[in-house]
């Protein structure tokens, strides 16, 4: 029995958050062994393919951070914005 269409983009929602955040690399959605995964959990779930998880998904999920990162900066005051460079071993700072 297929998964219907809400229930497939939350998996889809929860899939590129994990990809994104695990930096792991989009061509495993096409492993057979991802796959077989994806299936024993929710078998009537379609996995998307890497080029869907790669442009529109991925973009689905750039456009919620951004907006949740722009309602932050519109309700915030007196904001400082830090960068923090890398050190070497030694204790140099670039």
């Amino acid at each position: 029995m297929k998964v219907n269409e809400l229930k497939s983009n939350e998996i889809d929602n929860a899939l590129i958050k994990a990809f994104i955040c695990c930096n792991i690399v989009f061509t495993i959605v096409e492993n057979p062994f991802f796959i077989e995964l994806l299936k024993t959990l929710c078998l009537g779930y379609d996995s998307p393919s890497r080029w869907k998880l790669s442009t529109e998904l991925l973009e689905r999920e750039l456009i919620k951070v951004n907006l949740k990162v722009e309602k932050i900066l519109n309700s915030t005051f007196n904001l400082t914005l830090t960068i923090d460079g890398w050190i070497t071993p030694t204790g140099k700072s670039f």
